[in-house]
């Protein structure tokens, strides 16, 4: 939901912090605050990469708690009528689906929708 994004950022510089779970990148500097950026690919159990300047960071906030995503990239906000979205498919990775709400058909694809709630407690529960 777009209520928990709270901006995109372009790919800057990330500080490795050590002793950090695998899917913690580390920190950035965002307006005079230290932010954990998550790569959004190893919390999904998607191949992983190196970063690219192309990447984004979509910075998400939940119950008073934010974070960043890495994401290879943010191209538009939807408005989606609850009749549009699908469920699950079980045929899908069992990793995506901890963090699915739902899937839509979006420019002749499938595009999943992620829930922020799910997400942010998988980070802090990483990190304790």
């Amino acid at each position: 939901p777009a209520v928990s994004v709270k901006s995109i950022q372009p790919f800057g510089e990330i500080t490795y912090v050590p002793g950090c779970p695998p899917e913690i990148l580390g920190v950035i500097h965002l307006k005079g605050r230290i932010e954990a950026i998550v790569d959004l690919r190893v919390l999904l159990g998607i191949e992983q990469r190196e970063p690219m300047r192309e990447d984004k960071i979509m910075m998400i906030s939940q119950d008073h708690v934010r974070s960043g995503l890495l994401v290879d990239s943010a191209e538009d906000i939807l408005w989606i009528h609850p009749d549009q979205i699908r469920k699950v498919p079980s045929g899908f990775d069992k990793t995506v689906q901890a963090f699915a709400t739902g899937v839509i058909t979006w420019k002749k694809q499938t595009a999943v929708l992620l829930s922020p709630e799910l997400i942010m407690d998988r980070i802090q529960g990483a990190s304790q």
